[in-house]
């Protein structure tokens, strides 16, 4: 049977990455990765048309990058910030015709953003699709994800009557893309796009069988390049303890949502929690090897 896309209780965590140019005056480029988790928000009119409003948050690491120098120590700089909680897109679906619209803020009109019923051939115009005739579907083709099968269409780009980059890339029927919800579907430089997980109901799918993904958070705790972190007793009540970690060490807490809750040094590889609130918390250190990361859950 035909899967539509959830319209409530569902959400993805999608991972994008770039190189921005420029840094301190011994880098050439900074490379940035960032996780964002999307879920549902209130629905909204947009003229006299209701849409679901799509929100996302986000936890973002970045480095220093040499290009083609190679960056003295005390230039191989790195660390993280949250992205603020706020509008992503907003999308409405026709089940009858298996189809989902985006509206373009820019443009101030709607678009198409993912066809279920195309075959092979020529990919339809779509908000997602900046190659026009070049981008071409492959193969028809279906994947087994643990709440069932789902339908696919496996892409490919066509150059002078030549494919290359043939089936980087696939749109699962009811998920989006594996490049994520709403990203362009050209090949990402490096591979840098991809669906982490995408959650509805009581299930949580992984089309690349990653299994560390956590909707609750900002990043998965695989994205810290770090020493092995782990507080002495979890869940906490009013301290956190850290084992292996020195006195004076810099921390920063979040929230589920990504907000900085407090930030600090360390005093005796400890941190006062007791005013904070019952939840989901990420504590972030600035480690000599680079940010490492753990959670932490407060009763």
């Amino acid at each position: 049977p035909y899967r539509p896309f959830p319209e409530s209780n569902a959400g993805w965590v999608e991972s994008h990455a770039w190189l921005n140019p420029g840094g301190p005056s011994c880098a050439d480029f900074t490379w940035i990765s960032c996780a964002r988790p999307t879920y549902f928000g209130t629905d909204t009119l947009i003229g006299a048309t209701s849409y679901h409003r799509l929100r996302y948050h986000g936890l973002c690491n970045w480095q220093q990058a040499g290009g083609p120098t190679v960056l003295p120590p005390w230039c191989s700089w790195s660390g993280t910030y949250a992205e603020p909680l706020q509008d992503f897109i907003y999308i409405r679906q026709d089940v009858d015709e298996r189809r989902v619209y985006i509206y373009d803020t820019y443009a101030e009109q709607e678009r198409l953003l993912y066809d279920f019923t195309i075959g092979v051939g020529a990919y339809p115009d779509t908000y997602n699709n900046s190659m026009g005739d070049g981008l071409q579907v492959v193969a028809l083709d279906s994947m087994e994800l643990n709440d069932g099968w789902h339908r696919t269409w496996v892409l490919g780009t066509q150059w002078q009557g030549q494919f290359s980059d043939s089936a980087f890339c696939t749109v699962i029927e009811g998920i989006g893309s594996t490049y994520g919800l709403v990203a362009g579907l050209w090949p990402p430089f490096e591979n840098a796009d991809g669906l982490n997980c995408h959650s509805t109901g009581n299930f949580t799918v992984y089309p690349f069988g990653d299994s560390v993904c956590d909707l609750t958070l900002s990043a998965p705790a695989a994205h810290y390049p770090s020493a092995m972190l782990r507080p002495v007793a979890n869940p906490v009540h009013e301290m956190i303890t850290v084992e292996g970690v020195p006195s004076g060490t810099r921390y920063v807490a979040y929230d589920a949502l990504g907000a900085i809750t407090q930030r600090g040094i360390l005093t005796g590889a400890r941190i006062e929690c007791s005013t904070w609130p019952a939840g989901v918390y990420m504590i972030t250190m600035e480690l000599p090897a680079g940010a490492g990361t753990f959670r932490v859950v407060k009763e």
